[in-house]
């Protein structure tokens, strides 16, 4: 059974370095196995309890840190769509009223670098009040469909 879990090839390879034990642990995160640590030895050994649970905290540590390099890849691929955009975007925090967040074409247009778009809103740079724009933007997200007028 544990041949085949190791997949032929690694077992001949196992075996062609004269491994006779192995000792294989899921990589977990957020309940999900993304993969498997595989540790081989000359001999067969029977694994102790202390090491069984801490090689699930291992193994759910390297899951994290896993999940978390690739939410970051996730964050840098959008960043880099947002700003290669032609169109402005910009994303509002309702609560504050407050952007978030802006490509570099919303900067370039409206002549503000990220920094200082980042401590406005766009009241502060469109010809138009706060409340008249909150007003808008609840209008907009309680009836998407409908255009402003």
């Amino acid at each position: 059974m544990r041949a085949k879990t190791l997949g032929v090839s690694q077992t001949a390879l196992a075996r062609s370095a004269g491994s006779h034990g192995a000792f294989i642990f899921p990589v977990v995160a957020e309940g999900k196995v993304m993969g498997a640590l595989v540790f081989s030895s000359l001999k067969v050994r029977e694994p102790e309890d202390r090491l069984l649970q801490a090689v699930r905290v291992i193994g759910s540590q390297i899951g994290q840190y896993l999940r978390r390099k690739q939410a970051e890849e996730d964050l840098r691929r959008f960043r880099v769509a947002m700003d290669n955009s032609a169109d402005m975007i910009v994303l509002i925090d309702r609560a504050t009223m407050r952007f978030v967040d802006v490509n570099e074409t919303s900067c370039t247009l409206l002549g503000y670098s990220r920094e200082e778009l980042l401590k406005m809103g766009p009241h502060d740079v469109l010809p138009t009040s706060r409340e008249k724009l909150e007003r808008a933007y609840d209008e907009f997200i309680a009836n998407p469909s409908r255009t402003p007028a």
